[in-house]
């Protein structure tokens, strides 16, 4: 009987969990930022599906994967690595930020799976326009942003309040 009632609440809770959906999807498409729609979508179906997941898990990881974004400007500031191929110095640094971001969730306790999504999207950030820290666009920042607060949202109906 249990079974059926955890059912019938995941189903409940369909409508909220589109309509949030439908707006990291509509921020993604219209600040040209699409890439920020699958880590956060997935956040919210992971909570929409009961799995057993702490608030601060969520807002840590994505906080975590937002902060080690911030390892590739410096480290393209700090050396000068122009004398490798493209592919090769984004590949690196990619997973260089990707590890930190897997290295400081581990030992922080605050792993969420679909933050280490949040790491890659900057690196597809279009520089162009008003940056902040003079590194990565406002778009970018604006739509990481509204995601965080509608998965924090989620989160707190979902999980905080049960």
């Amino acid at each position: 009987m249990t079974m059926v009632f955890r059912r019938i609440v995941e189903i409940s809770r369909a409508p909220l969990f589109i309509f949030c959906a439908m707006v990291i999807i509509f921020l993604g498409i219209y600040f040209e930022v699409p890439l920020f729609i699958p880590p956060f979508v997935g956040s919210l179906y992971i909570l929409f599906m009961g799995r057993n997941v702490m608030f601060r898990k969520i807002i840590g990881g994505h906080l975590i994967g937002f902060a080690c974004a911030f390892i590739e400007p410096f480290i393209t500031s700090s050396l000068d690595l122009n004398f490798l191929p493209e592919v090769i110095l984004q590949t690196v640094l990619i997973g260089i930020a990707v590890s930190a971001a897997v290295l400081l969730m581990s030992i922080s306790g605050l792993k969420h799976e679909p933050a280490i999504a949040t790491v890659i999207i900057f690196f597809e950030a279009n520089t162009t326009g008003q940056l902040i820290f003079g590194v990565i666009p406002l778009e970018t920042i604006l739509v990481f942003a509204g995601g965080l607060l509608i998965v924090t949202f989620v989160s707190w109906i979902v999980i905080v309040r049960r």
